[in-house]
């Protein structure tokens, strides 16, 4: 018989390796996050790019912070159906439960925050299609009426 001794914190993260959310959380949450969240919770999904161009200095860091987010079950990541890896060949995220509750608890309502039940796969192919297109769209607007704003 052996006489070390694992204790419990240990032996959860051995029997949850592998399950996103099922780790305890050790991610702190920032402003910069709760943004996020509610750019999730209004857009439904968004693709790493896109997340990286409205939030993080490099791809490197954002991909980095989805990652922790994503393990501490605050987003999701979305399946993508047979056929949209040529559209989107990256990461595509969504807002979980959890970061919904904690919009919730932030105030996020407020904000015109989607605060259904998140899908974690899309109904249709065309559907998020359109909808990564439609993001990347306004993402394009909205940086360039901040560089013309700040021109003038």
């Amino acid at each position: 018989m052996l006489s070390s001794r694992i204790d419990a914190d240990q032996l959860t993260k051995k029997m949850s390796r592998g399950v996103p959310g099922k780790r305890k959380a050790q991610c702190r949450v920032t402003p910069r996050d709760i943004g996020l969240f509610t750019s999730l919770a209004e857009n439904q999904f968004l693709t790493t790019s896109q997340i990286h161009t409205q939030y993080f200095p490099s791809i490197h860091r954002s991909r980095k912070r989805l990652n922790q987010l994503w393990w501490s079950g605050f987003v999701q990541r979305v399946k993508i159906p047979p056929g949209l890896e040529l559209l989107s060949a990256e990461a595509v995220y969504s807002i979980s439960r959890a970061g919904l509750r904690l919009l919730q608890a932030q105030g996020g309502h407020e904000f015109g925050c989607v605060t259904s039940k998140p899908s974690k796969r899309p109904g249709s192919l065309m559907f998020l299609s359109h909808t990564l297109l439609r993001n990347s769209f306004r993402i394009a607007l909205e940086n360039a009426v901040r560089v013309n704003d700040s021109v003038a």
